[in-house]
């Protein structure tokens, strides 16, 4: 945490470099617990802790405000309370989320447009910023599967556009699934191809020897009233 807190990040919006604000820690069922470093749009997870159950004796608790969670009025309370949802708990999917594969995203432009920025939500609660003037920007990463995913560009006449793509968790899975079935060590591309009247986009997870297409993902492209700055 202290080296992730010291090399902190490079801030697209401030133009220089910044560093994360808050530890964020995430709990779930069956004593998972996740911990996340947070700052500004960047958010990195540190480590994953597995608890072991516990029987807490009531006779150790010192403060008297934490003993209505052990008492029997507070459990009929919560095991009665309709707001709670009864679906069954879906134990071992945050560690399914968590898995990593060394992908890139690209986004393929029309002649004389220019990417400015990419930034992604990924399953296991990381995101990511990214630009081109970035040294690590286009390359190959160890990441998790994306959720959500937002460009901008420029085009040839240097009006701004961006795109917000959601992804169907079921359908990008089975496309990562199949993508990596016989060798896990492999570099994929998810790829992102604008057709030249900046309607749609041809969304594909592409390996060396296979190609899926992604027919499920939401994609809402935009304009933006910001121009290309001068250089």
């Amino acid at each position: 945490m202290i080296e992730l807190f010291e090399q902190g990040f490079y801030e697209y919006d401030i133009k220089q470099k910044d560093t994360y604000k808050d530890i964020l820690v995430g709990l779930a069922q069956r004593g998972v617990v996740v911990v996340w470093l947070v700052g500004g749009q960047v958010e990195t997870e540190v480590v994953r802790f597995q608890a072991e159950q516990t029987v807490i004796d009531k006779s150790t608790v010192t403060n008297p405000d934490d003993l209505y969670v052990l008492g029997d009025d507070y459990v009929d309370f919560v095991l009665n309370n309709k707001d709670i949802p009864r679906d069954p708990i879906p134990f071992g999917l945050w560690d399914t989320y968590r898995e990593k594969y060394s992908w890139r995203p690209v986004l393929i432009l029309p002649e004389r447009y220019e990417l400015a920025i990419e930034w992604m939500t990924l399953f296991n609660g990381e995101k990511e910023k990214n630009f081109k003037e970035h040294p690590e920007f286009g390359t190959y990463k160890k990441r998790t599967l994306p959720s959500y995913m937002l460009f901008n560009w420029y085009a040839s006449n240097g009006r701004k556009y961006g795109v917000d793509v959601f992804f169907d968790e079921a359908e990008i899975f089975e496309a990562f699934k199949k993508i990596y079935k016989t060798n896990k060590e492999l570099d994929a591309e998810l790829v992102f191809e604008l057709n030249e009247a900046q309607t749609a986009f041809t969304i594909s997870l592409r390996s060396k020897t296979e190609q899926i297409e992604l027919h499920k993902v939401k994609a809402k492209i935009y304009k933006s009233e910001d121009t290309r700055p001068a250089k």
